[in-house]
């Protein structure tokens, strides 16, 4: 860090005044970081952390992805056989764009919302969000993440289904296409 201070690679950007001016720490490996015994790890900067190759030495009860992809598909499996929980970021990192989605709806109907009404819509629709996504998994006796997936394609089927005459076969030219929810 201070390499990076004296070469003003990070000065003004952050880390003023925050745990980047800690003096009372240990430097550690990213591999110890997340193999350390922990209750939650939070792979919250970059994909592909949590792998085939380091999927055996996670000590963490849950695993919640706050980078997109951060787990691979082999070390989710790995995670799931061992009894270890992943919020997936499809899920878990999605109060970004929902709150995107707030200002977007602020912006055309000329409001402005204070911080405890964003913070009260966010808990409203993640936590629903939440329930929706662990109910498919507990239905369907799978992970969260899969769970996150069964429900995206339930709703899209759904919405298909309401598009007018979706759902049958349909003559397109020389071909008959049959849409895939029937």
């Amino acid at each position: 860090m201070a390499r990076k201070r004296e070469q003003e690679l990070i000065d003004g950007l952050y880390c003023k005044g925050s745990v980047c001016d800690s003096t009372n720490y240990q430097a550690i490996s990213n591999t110890e970081l997340l193999t350390t015994d922990c209750d939650v790890l939070v792979p919250a900067a970059l994909e592909d952390q949590v792998t085939i190759d380091n999927a055996e030495d996670i000590r963490a009860k849950v695993v919640l992805e706050l980078a997109n992809g951060p787990v691979t598909p082999e070390a989710d499996t790995i995670l799931q056989r061992r009894g270890i929980s992943v919020v997936p970021d499809v899920l878990a990192n999605a109060g970004g764009v929902t709150v995107s989605y707030f200002e977007w709806l602020q912006n055309i109907q000329w409001l402005t919302w204070d911080e405890s009404r964003v913070h009260a819509e966010l808990d409203k629709i993640l936590g629903r969000a939440f329930e929706a996504v662990d109910a498919m998994a507990h239905r369907f006796n799978t992970t969260l993440r899969d769970g996150a997936y069964i429900l995206a394609l339930d709703r899209l089927r759904a919405a298909m289904r309401g598009v007018a005459g979706f759902g049958r076969k349909v003559k397109a030219g020389m071909y008959t296409v049959i849409p895939f929810c029937t």
